[in-house]
């Protein structure tokens, strides 16, 4: 597994934009076509071309595992079918009054971390999406679980003023190892700066070379 600096947009937030998983390489419509090849050799997926509820912002607004994909009841059907085309079987919809699901969602094969913001109902309905024991909580004191904890299947980073009791917690929900650390020079909001799978990381290019060894850390072992 490699890390490797990546900018999209002119900009660091790379996993703001675009959305990667094992099996799958989604980027904003309008991105070229030679980026989009860059990730993909990057990230050892396929990229697709596609909008999330008429957004660039693929990252923000869906989540998922190696099992399934999460997206926001604001997703219109063209897209639904573009995304059903590449993930046959595995897309789901979510009836949730928030909708930035990347936001609030934290998620792997084993298990999954959702914002308190979410009902019960809504909870249960993630459970049953994703395939796994889902747990609500809040992380570093915040509501934004999927903003601030990025995973795959051995590693997650988390925002820096998360304590040993809360790392130890999401470490036993999600499987991994955890570290704290910031992304692009001292961003908490690790995920705005992250694209992650179980091949390869790719980082905001402003990522600096202490952030790095706490990536490292987290996802090489």
């Amino acid at each position: 597994m490699d890390i490797t600096k990546c900018a999209v947009y002119g900009g660091v937030n790379v996993g703001l934009y675009v959305t990667v998983g094992d099996t799958f390489l989604l980027v904003p419509n309008g991105m070229m076509p030679a980026k989009a090849d860059i990730l993909s050799k990057l990230l050892g997926t396929p990229w697709h071309h596609i909008s999330i509820s008429g957004t660039r912002l693929l990252g923000a607004m869906c989540a998922h595992n190696s099992v399934s994909m999460i997206l926001p009841k604001t997703l219109f059907q063209s897209e639904y079918d573009i995304i059903q085309d590449i993930l046959p079987d595995s897309v789901h919809v979510l009836d949730a009054r928030y909708t930035a699901l990347g936001n609030l969602i934290c998620a792997n094969r084993r298990g999954a971390i959702v914002s308190p913001l979410f009902s019960g109902p809504e909870r249960s309905a993630i459970q049953d999406a994703l395939g796994v024991e889902t747990v609500s909580m809040y992380v570093a004191g915040m509501v934004q679980s999927g903003s601030v904890a990025t995973t795959n299947d051995t590693g997650t980073v988390v925002h820096p003023m998360v304590d040993e009791d809360e790392q130890s917690d999401i470490a036993d929900i999600l499987g991994t190892r955890v570290e704290p650390s910031t992304i692009n020079n001292g961003v908490p909001y690790v995920s705005s700066g992250l694209l992650v799978n179980n091949t390869s990381v790719v980082i905001g290019d402003m990522t600096t070379g202490p952030e790095i060894m706490m990536l490292t850390r987290a996802f090489l072992g």
